[in-house]
Parts: structure tokens; sequence; C-alpha cells
């Protein structure tokens, strides 16, 4: 169904050496296949986690979580709860998240990897 905009794909001036067709933010596939993901949008002026359980595809402006086969959807609101709280804001603030003039903040992917988040497993 992708021949149907080749002409407009193939006109975008970001793509360089790389096919008509490629996608401008790389997702895989399997990761719209699991039963529950985490998504948040890059930016926002405070922590804007969710639980997306209808498997849809994210754009380039949302990041995504996807948990590994084993991990419940229970566990997934734990990482809600921790991730929407105001320790959260807190520490994206010491740890140098970048603010925008606007005060909000680039809630990017490394910045995640940086939380550690507690969690004992019963």
């Amino acid at each position: 169904h992708l021949q149907a905009g080749k002409e407009m794909l193939s006109a975008r001036s970001f793509l360089g050496n790389r096919p008509w067709y490629d996608m401008w933010v790389k997702s895989s596939p399997i990761d719209f296949r699991s039963n529950w993901k985490i998504v948040w949008p890059e930016i926002s002026n405070a922590p804007n986690f969710s639980i997306d359980k209808n498997k849809r595809y994210v754009g380039g402006s949302v990041y995504y979580f996807v948990p590994n086969k084993k991990m419940p959807v229970a566990f997934g609101y734990y990482l809600l709860g921790m991730l929407n709280s105001s320790v959260t804001l807190e520490l994206a603030d010491k740890m140098g998240a970048v603010r925008l003039l606007s005060g909000r903040i680039r809630w990017k992917k490394g910045l995640l990897d940086l939380l550690r988040i507690p969690f004992k497993q019963s």
C-alpha cells in the first residue's frame, strides 16, 4: 500500500541514502504485539505516563517501554505510580533533565534509563 505514496515519500529531504519507504522513527512491529506497554510524550510539563493495553502504534514524539513477557500488567501500574509521582519530577530536575523555555521537560528515554525504581517481588 506504500506504492500509492511513493512520490511524496521519495521527496522527503531527510532521507539521504535511505530507501524511499524507510521510516523516520524506527520501531519494531514486535513491540506492538505486547499485551501492554508504558507510553509517554517526549515533552510535557509534568510526568505523563500511561499504559496502553490496546497494542497501538506510537509516533515520533512518543516514547514507549515494552515489558518482558513475564511482567504482569499489575507491575505496569506500580511503575505508573512511581513514574507519575512528584518524586520523579524532582529527580528529573536533579539529574539534569532538559527544560525548554516554556518550562516543559523533554522526557527522553536516556533520562528514564537513569531512574532506579525500587521493586521487590513477593
